[in-house]
C-alpha cells in the first residue's frame, strides 16, 4: 500500500504498476448494461456500501473538536463508482485538515486514507461477493480477467497457482503485468 506524504498526498513506489482493477467487475457492469436498463444500476448499491465502510472508519480516526467534521463524512455512489467526501460549505476545513497546510503549519491527519487502507479486505469482500451473485443470477461470462492473467504467467514462465486474483497489475500501455492475491503482489 502506499503510505501517506508530508502533506497528506499519497505516496507510492514509482516503479509500481499504474492501477490495480477488481477482477471481473468491468465485463459484470458491461454484461449488465447489454441486458437491459433494469440491470444497469445492479453495482450502484455495491459501491455504496464499499464507500460506507470507509466512512465508518473515517468517522472513527477523525480529529474531534465541534464534531461537525466527523458529521460531514458522507458515502456516494454511482452506477460506475464510490466515493467518500468530507466537508460542506460550513465545514470548509476538511481538505486542509485531511491534506495539511504547509502555509498555516497544519500537519496532515489522512483518516479517509487510512481508514480505507484498514478496512480494504472488507471492501474486497463486498465486491468480490456481489460480482459472483450478479455471474450467477445473470449467467454472465466474465472469466475472460483470470484468463489473461493465466496466459500471462504463462508467458512469463511462471507456472499456474491455480488461485484467482483479486486485481490485475497492468502497466502504462495496458499489459497484463501481475496480480494481487490476497495481500500477495505477484509480478508474472
Amino acid at each position: 500500500m502506499a503510505g501517506t506524504g508530508v502533506f497528506g498526498f499519497r505516496l507510492g513506489d514509482q516503479d509500481a504498476p499504474i492501477r490495480a482493477d477488481v477482477v471481473g467487475l468491468r465485463e459484470v457492469q458491461r454484461d449488465l448494461r447489454k441486458l437491459g436498463d433494469d440491470t444497469k444500476t445492479e453495482m450502484k448499491d455495491t459501491h455504496k456500501a464499499a464507500a460506507e465502510v470507509v466512512v465508518l472508519g473515517a468517522k472513527r480516526l477523525v480529529p474531534y473538536r465541534t464534531g461537525a467534521l466527523a458529521n460531514s463524512i458522507r458515502a456516494l455512489a454511482s452506477n460506475t463508482s464510490g466515493r467518500v467526501r468530507a466537508g460542506s460549505a460550513s465545514v470548509p476545513y476538511a481538505g486542509p485538515i485531511h491534506f495539511g497546510w504547509p502555509a498555516r503549519r497544519i500537519a496532515p491527519q489522512p483518516f479517509i486514507y487510512d481508514a480505507m487502507d484498514q478496512r480494504v479486505d472488507e471492501i474486497r469482500g463486498l465486491y468480490d461477493q456481489r460480482i459472483n451473485e450478479l455471474i450467477e443470477k445473470y449467467d454472465l461470462s466474465s472469466g475472460q480477467p483470470v484468463k489473461q492473467a493465466r496466459a500471462a504467467r504463462a508467458a512469463a514462465g511462471k507456472r499456474d497457482t491455480g488461485r484467482q486474483p483479486d486485481a490485475l497489475l497492468k502497466d502504462a500501455a495496458g499489459r497484463i503485468i501481475g496480480g494481487v492475491y490476497d495481500t500477495d503482489v505477484v509480478y508474472f
